[in-house]
Parts: C-alpha cells; sequence; structure tokens
C-alpha cells in the first residue's frame, strides 16, 4: 500500500485511514485487578445460619470496560458476593447454598467457562499486519530533471509491531483476570463459624434480577 504526496492518493489515503481507524478501535486494554474487601456491601439476604449480599457490574466499577462489553454482549453477569456464617457450624458454600433468581434455583457458571467467555480475543490482532506493505512515497521535482522519489517502508515496523504489542497486552490481561477469578472462586470453600468469605460468581441470562440464597 502506498501513499503518494499528489492528489491522485486521496482515496487511497481514505480507505487506509478507514481500515486504520478500524484496527486502532480494537486495540487490546489492559485488566485492573479486583479487590473485593474494601467495598461495601448492603446485606441483601440474612437468617440464622448466613448473610449474603452482592453487587452488580463489578467489571465496569473497575474500569475493566473491554471485560464489561464481552459480560453484556453475552449476557453473562459477574456478581461479586459476600457471605458472613452466623451459624456455630460450617458451611460449604458449594453444597449448602441454592441461588434463587426470578423464583427458581439457578446454577452459576464454571469459572474456566467465564474466563473463556470474558476474555480478550488475541489471534484477531494479526490483522495488524495488513499494515505491512504500507509506503509512504514523497515525489519531489528538482528543476527539468526527473523526479526524486523517496520510499519509506514503515509497515515492515508498524504492522509487526502492533500485532505483537497489542497480543502482549491482551494475553497478559486475560491472565491477570484469570487470577482474579481463582483467587475469588467459592467453589468447595468451607465457610467456619464466624467467617467471611468474598468471591466472584457468574450467571447467565440473569439481567439484573434481585438473587436470594437458599440454605439446604
Amino acid at each position: 500500500m502506498k501513499l503518494f504526496s499528489n492528489s491522485k492518493s486521496k482515496s487511497i489515503v481514505f480507505i487506509f485511514s478507514i481500515i486504520a481507524i478500524s484496527i486502532f478501535n480494537n486495540c487490546a486494554s489492559t485488566y485492573k485487578p479486583i479487590s473485593l474487601q474494601p467495598l461495601s456491601f448492603p446485606v441483601n439476604n440474612i437468617d440464622s445460619a448466613i448473610s449474603f449480599s452482592y453487587r452488580y457490574d463489578i467489571l465496569n466499577e473497575t474500569d475493566n470496560k473491554k471485560y464489561a462489553k464481552h459480560e453484556n454482549d453475552l449476557d453473562i453477569r459477574l456478581v461479586a458476593v459476600k457471605f458472613i456464617n452466623n451459624s456455630k457450624k460450617e458451611i460449604n458454600l458449594s453444597q449448602n447454598i441454592s441461588y434463587i433468581i426470578g423464583g427458581k434455583e439457578i446454577i452459576p457458571i464454571n469459572r474456566k467457562i467465564i474466563q473463556d467467555k470474558l476474555s480478550q480475543g488475541v489471534g484477531g490482532y494479526f490483522l495488524y499486519l495488513l499494515l505491512t506493505p504500507l509506503v509512504i512515497t514523497k515525489t519531489t521535482q528538482n528543476g527539468y530533471g526527473p523526479p526524486e522519489v523517496d520510499k519509506t517502508h514503515i509497515g515492515y515496523i508498524l504492522g509487526p509491531g502492533l500485532m505483537i504489542g497489542n497480543m502482549a497486552v491482551a494475553s497478559s490481561a486475560n491472565k491477570d483476570f484469570s487470577m482474579d477469578l481463582l483467587n475469588y472462586d467459592l467453589s468447595g470453600k468451607i465457610l467456619q463459624p464466624g467467617e467471611s468469605a468474598y468471591g466472584l460468581i457468574g450467571f447467565q441470562d440473569i439481567g439484573y434480577q434481585a438473587i436470594n440464597i437458599k440454605v439446604k
């Protein structure tokens, strides 16, 4: 692809600009780790055994916009939750707790599925290689002789550079996201009497309905 200094190149420049804008709008973004402990959790469900509270939109609140967009596009809700064991017995948060949404029991999504669904795609950044043929051509007319043509092959650096950079950012961000999901995974978590636990739980197709729990 070439960019010329004369007016005949305007259509080429326009096409290149459209391609460049389209690609740049899909740049990778970093991931900002989530810290649930400092957040306020208004109590939603409390009984003699356990207190339960939750927050929607945790990805938006922590400014992880690309992950939040995937969440909305796929109608998945990643919910921040807090439990307090008020009983004198241990409670297994996987075996002893049911989530009631819209009047029926909803099973949380497996952590690995959430990770796969909401993570940033990496392979798409190969599209930056479309910029590899880019050449900036400058034509200078000196006197009556033939014009001097100066070519700069910026695409050799621009295309692969943007591809590698974005793939690295996306991969690192996905790794951080995966660590948050692992650190706040409540699967098999046993809550001792008086103990609190924070977690991230995913649900499919629930909108923003109220979430209640039932102790089995």
